[in-house]
C-alpha cells in the first residue's frame, strides 16, 4: 500500500527517518495496518479502502522533536487533537496552525511540504482522516455546490483549513478509534464508520442545513446576545465555546440558531463585521493599514488583505487612497 505522507523526525540531538514499515509492539492487523514506533509510542496508518485512511499517533514527546512531512497527493484531513499542543506549517498557506488538546482541523492542502513542532512535554495523541478528493466528494454527489459552497476556499486546487472545538461526539469518536478491540474485516468495518462519523461531524458546523432550525424566543434572546457579544467584543472575541457557554445554549444550536436568524455561522459573521469596521476606519484615517488590521483583530496584516480584497475586490491600502470612492 502506497504511502501519501513521508515523515522524518528530529529530535534535539538526532534525526530520524521514518520510510518504512518496522516491527511495531503495538498490535496491528498486517493485512491494512502499518506501524512505526517513535519516541515512546507509535505512529500507525490504517488503510480503510481506496481514497481513506487514518492515522493514528500516540507518544511522548519527551524533551521535544520536530516533524518534518511532504503530502505526495492532495487530499483532505481531518485532525482531532485528542492530548498534546504542536505548531504546525505547510508551504502552501502563510499561517501558522496551533493544534492543542480539544481542537480539530479541517483541511485540504495540495501535494506540499510542512512541519509540526512539539509545543510541551504532554502526550500527543491524535486521529487523522485522510481522504482523497475523488472520495471525499463521492459522498456527496447530489450536494456539490452546497458542500464547496461552504467551504472556506470553494475550490480543490488552494489549501485552506479550518480549526474549531472537538465536540463531545467527537472526543467520544476519536477515542473508540484508539480503544477498538475489533480484529480483521470487523475492525476494518468499525473504523470506517468512526472515520465517517468524525468527518460528518466535522463538517456539520460547516455545512449550511436545508431546513431552517425551529428557534423559541428564549433562544432567539440567547442568538441575539451572542451576536452582540461579538459586536462588543470584536477585536479580541471569545472562542466559540466561550461565547455558548456566555449566552448559556449548546455550541451546536448556537450554530443552528445563527444559521437560521443571520444565514452564516457566528465567526463569518464576525469576520463581515471586522471587515465592514475597518472599511470605516480606512475611509476616516490616515493612519497605516497595518494598525487597522490590529484595531478589527487581526493579527496578520497578509491574512486581513486577503480577507478584504476578497470581500470588496479590492487593497486595504488601495481603498484607503481612494478613500472608498
Amino acid at each position: 500500500m502506497e504511502d501519501n505522507i513521508h515523515i522524518e523526525l528530529w529530535s534535539p540531538s538526532q534525526r530520524r527517518e521514518v520510510v518504512r514499515e518496522t516491527p511495531c509492539a503495538h498490535e496491528i492487523d498486517t493485512s491494512f495496518e502499518s506501524c512505526w514506533p517513535m519516541a515512546d509510542g507509535y505512529l500507525k496508518k490504517i488503510h480503510l479502502k481506496p481514497g481513506l485512511d487514518i492515522y493514528v499517533m500516540d507518544w511522548d514527546p519527551g524533551i521535544g522533536f520536530t516533524m518534518n512531512a511532504s503530502v505526495r497527493h492532495a487530499g483532505f484531513g481531518f485532525k482531532f487533537f485528542i492530548s498534546g499542543k504542536m505548531k504546525y506549517q505547510n508551504c502552501a498557506v502563510n499561517e501558522e496552525m496551533l493544534m492543542t488538546a480539544g481542537l480539530n482541523r479541517f483541511a485540504f492542502f495540495p501535494a506540499s511540504g510542512g512541519s509540526g513542532q512539539c509545543m510541551s512535554r504532554d502526550r500527543v495523541k491524535v486521529v487523522i482522516i485522510s481522504m482523497a478528493p475523488s472520495f471525499f466528494l463521492s459522498l456527496f454527489q447530489d450536494d456539490h455546490s452546497r458542500l464547496l459552497s461552504a467551504m472556506p476556499v470553494p475550490a480543490l486546487n488552494k489549501a485552506f483549513f479550518h480549526i474549531s472545538p472537538n465536540t463531545p461526539a467527537m472526543e467520544t469518536a476519536a477515542l473508540d478509534i484508539f480503544n477498538c478491540t475489533f480484529h480483521g474485516n470487523l475492525k476494518k468495518v468499525f473504523l470506517e464508520g468512526k472515520a465517517l462519523e468524525l468527518a460528518s461531524c466535522q463538517l456539520h458546523g460547516l455545512i449550511p442545513s436545508r431546513q431552517p432550525a425551529r428557534l423559541s424566543g428564549h433562544e432567539r434572546d440567547k442568538i441575539q446576545a451572542a451576536r452582540d457579544i461579538l459586536v462588543r467584543h470584536i477585536d479580541a472575541p471569545p472562542t466559540f465555546q466561550a461565547l455558548a457557554g456566555m449566552v448559556g445554549m449548546p455550541h451546536n444550536r448556537l450554530s443552528m440558531g445563527f444559521q437560521a436568524m443571520y444565514g452564516t455561522t457566528p465567526f463569518a459573521l464576525l469576520r463581515d463585521l471586522r471587515l465592514e469596521k475597518s472599511r470605516t476606519l480606512l475611509k476616516s484615517q490616515t493612519g497605516n493599514v497595518t494598525q487597522v488590521a490590529m484595531d478589527v483583530g487581526y493579527a496578520s496584516l497578509s491574512h486581513f488583505a486577503k480577507a478584504f480584497k476578497k470581500k470588496y475586490g479590492i487593497s486595504p491600502k488601495q481603498y484607503q487612497l481612494n478613500k472608498g470612492a
